[in-house]
């Protein structure tokens, strides 16, 4: 497959001296739509975005495919080894999500000899079948190769590469293809996804140096937490055993790690973001974190915190928030489980 090159905003950056994760921020903050290609000797992974949005992640190392939250993750990663190479592709919306449509697409069907009328006729089966994935061509005698992709029957992009490697993109370059074809015979291998599954960032990650409604739900639990924690505890250091038990949480929870920072908590401020942390093991770890500082209150005492107004607390809420949000009742519970 021949990524679409569209306009190159960085070439061969060295993840030695590259902050990838602030590159991304930048990006994301300017809306770019586009792909970032990392590579490492064995290695390779693909992040796109649309409108500032990481819509799909690809990783392959090693026979090893990954794709969405996993690839992402693995990329982020990856990232921060030594020696390897970033590139940055802005592209167009519509090509940005075609190309995050056909990553991962499997082989579908491969016909050698393809000349004359018959690639016109492929293409339109395509169109008509509403396809999915791309088309793989090799022109015979060494005359170069293309790559056609296609969205819900659409063909969105066309890359074309010389015998010498250079590379061509765009609408004239579908018809050109087509052109080529009629005289020079070639191989076709058709990659279809049947099923493309964008990932929902809000759903799988917190970014650094923003707010959303889901970082204001756990500072909220937090607060209600310290208030009851407090009340019940005359002499509680609520801040000092957090980062107590952040500690024993790190080992479980890397984005925990006391000498890495992704997060710092502050008793005004609350939650600090200062790295991109998965969504999954930042609720986890906050949950466990709660239960271990739980766990070393009194029996007695611990039973006269009010759950109940807790929860009617978090209920209210969510409820101005208006947004899907961690439910109160799985949420206490899993705080306060094994701690009675």
């Amino acid at each position: 497959m021949l990524l679409p090159p569209g306009t190159v905003l960085h070439k061969d950056l060295n993840t030695s001296f590259t902050n990838f994760e602030k590159l991304l921020l930048d990006l994301k903050e300017n809306r770019f739509s586009g792909y970032l290609h990392l590579n490492f000797w064995g290695y390779e992974g693909i992040l796109v975005l649309d409108n500032g949005k990481m819509i799909q992640g690809y990783s392959v190392a090693e026979r090893l495919l990954l794709l969405g939250e996993k690839a992402i993750l693995k990329i982020l990663e990856k990232a921060r080894e030594k020696d390897g190479t970033i590139d940055v592709h802005l592209l167009s919306n519509e090509v940005a999500i075609g190309l995050a449509a056909v990553l991962g697409a499997t082989l579908f069907l491969e016909e050698e000899n393809v000349i004359g009328g018959k690639l016109p006729r492929i293409f339109s089966e395509m169109e008509e079948s509403g396809f999915t994935g791309y088309l793989d061509i090799d022109f015979s005698n060494k005359r170069g190769s293309a790559t056609v992709y296609f969205l819900d029957g659409v063909p969105v992009e066309a890359v074309i590469m010389s015998n010498t490697g250079k590379l061509v993109s765009g609408e004239i370059v579908f018809q050109k293809i087509t052109e080529i074809s009629e005289r020079i015979t070639g191989s076709v291998k058709i990659y279809r996804n049947a099923r493309v599954e964008n990932i929902r960032e809000d759903q799988l990650f917190i970014f650094p140096h923003t707010t959303s409604a889901r970082l204001e739900f756990w500072n909220k639990v937090i607060e209600l937490f310290r208030h009851e924690f407090t009340r019940v505890v005359k002499k509680f250091d609520f801040d000092q055993l957090f980062q107590n038990s952040r500690v024993e949480v790190g080992r479980q929870f890397p984005c925990f790690d006391s000498i890495d920072m992704a997060f710092v908590l502050k008793k005004e401020e609350g939650l600090q973001v200062r790295r991109i942390i998965p969504l999954h093991n930042f609720e986890e770890g906050l949950l466990l974190c709660l239960f271990l500082i739980l766990e070393k209150i009194p029996t007695r005492k611990r039973k006269k915190i009010n759950q109940h107004w807790m929860m009617e607390q978090l209920k209210r809420f969510i409820q101005e928030k208006d947004e899907l949000l961690p439910e109160p009742e799985t949420v206490l519970k899993k705080i306060f489980q094994g701690a009675e």
